[in-house]
């Protein structure tokens, strides 16, 4: 049966040949989990680096740290490492919070398709206490701590980003990725297109009821 994974294989068309669409960024979500080591420090940062760059074998216990699924997330990054659609699509502005006080679980990375458009993708649940916590919380309490950081951080990546904004997550991913969106101030929000949430939890009525949403 085909899969994330075998669509990576067989897709090699550019973005310029065929447009990103909902497949493209599960794909991405699914990157987000990868923990990245401060050794990949562009991608720590706004200058970025190419895809195919965080295929590290030196790395590869880091990198799958925090994923449920190591095996298959290495299959996906193997292939999208070697993909011509992905592989030189620029990694940048990751972040990795864990705070246990506020009871935080939230990560980041953003993802240049080209020089007028990007696609942020938020981490969903990892495999940390601190996480599933988290995710407890988002059933009674609004704004949860991510959901607060996720804002913060599409601001960021706004100023450092031009044109175009897809927003995506998978799981509490998605959830972020919506709240970030209705949350931002107007400048940012005019340049979001596209808002992907694969599977993510609902909100609270109160939520529902804001205007940005």
């Amino acid at each position: 049966m085909d899969n994330i994974i075998t669509y990576a294989e067989q897709t090699l068309d550019t973005f310029a040949v065929r447009p990103f669409c909902d497949v493209d960024s599960l794909i991405l979500s699914c990157v987000a989990y990868l923990d990245l080591p401060r050794e990949l420090s562009d991608a720590h940062s706004w200058k970025g680096l190419p895809l195919r760059e965080l295929f590290r074998a030196e790395h590869f216990d880091r990198l799958f740290s925090v994923t449920f699924a190591p095996d298959r997330t290495k299959m996906l990054l193997t292939a999208v490492a070697a993909s011509p659609r992905f592989r030189d699509v620029r990694v940048m502005g990751y972040v990795s919070k864990l705070d246990k006080a506020q009871e935080k679980q939230f990560s980041a990375m953003t993802f240049r398709l080209a020089p007028r458009l990007s696609y942020i993708a938020f981490r969903g649940t990892d495999g940390t206490v601190v996480g599933w916590k988290e995710d407890f919380n988002m059933a009674f309490r609004s704004p949860i701590p991510s959901q607060e950081e996720a804002i913060r951080y599409l601001t960021t990546a706004g100023r450092h980003c031009r044109g175009e904004i897809l927003l995506g997550g998978h799981s509490k991913g998605g959830n972020l990725a919506v709240y970030a969106a209705m949350s931002a101030v107007s400048i940012y929000q005019q340049r979001i297109s596209l808002i992907y949430e694969h599977d993510g939890p609902g909100f609270l009525e109160e939520t529902l009821q804001k205007p940005g949403f």
